[in-house]
């Protein structure tokens, strides 16, 4: 890119000479009829428009990869930094569903803290949508590494993916696990519970 502005700042600076140099040709057309200096102060100047155009369409368009390429490697980043987090806690909490806690509030807290992580995935949803819009912008743009860009989009979004498949056996074990705790005379009340809260998360989502 400093190679394009570089040569736009070159076509800046020459260009108060190419204006004289055609206003000495006009001004000698004047006095003289030459269809030969005619036709080179034409191109001259046609050939000047043309490169001008070409730098500033070219450095525009890689301004326009750098801006994309910024925001892509940042939020990529902080996504990736985050799945990887959002894994290890899905791992946590899947160990857990398979254990046997001796108190129902352990349970239950876990159950609870399952329930804020499933909404902190709902809200990193934005996040991950950006990921690939940025990254399929670039891929459209081209000049950069695509094989590298098209292998980190592919692994984010099959990181997601498994993410969202994982959740709702977990979720689904640590229920069955605070069911198997609870006394069955309290079985009733506390199934109704848990579906008034899963009836408020999903409003909450909607």
């Amino acid at each position: 890119m400093d190679s394009r502005r570089h040569l736009r700042s070159n076509l800046t600076e020459y260009q108060p000479k190419l204006y004289q140099v055609l206003d000495d040709g006009k001004r000698l057309l004047f006095s003289v009829t030459c269809s030969d200096l005619e036709s080179q102060l034409n191109q001259l100047g046609e050939n000047w428009l043309s490169s001008t155009s070409k730098v500033t369409k070219e450095l525009h368009r890689l301004e326009t990869i750098l801006k994309h390429w910024t925001r892509y490697q940042s939020e990529s980043n902080e996504l990736t930094h985050w799945l990887q987090s959002a894994k290890e806690r899905l791992e946590f909490w899947s160990q857990q569903s398979l254990t046997v806690p001796q108190e129902l509030e352990t349970v239950r807290d876990h159950l609870n803290s399952f329930l804020e992580f499933s909404k902190e995935v709902d809200a990193k949803s934005s996040l991950k949508s950006s990921v690939l819009s940025t990254g399929n912008q670039l891929l459209r743009l081209k000049k950069v590494d695509t094989a590298a860009l098209r292998a980190g989009l592919s692994h984010i979004d099959s990181q997601w993916t498994e993410l969202l498949t994982q959740i709702p056996a977990v979720q689904e074990k640590l229920h069955q696990l605070q069911m198997d705790k609870i006394p069955s005379r309290h079985a009733i009340t506390e199934l109704m519970s848990w579906i008034s809260l899963m009836e408020n998360i999903i409003q909450f989502f909607l």
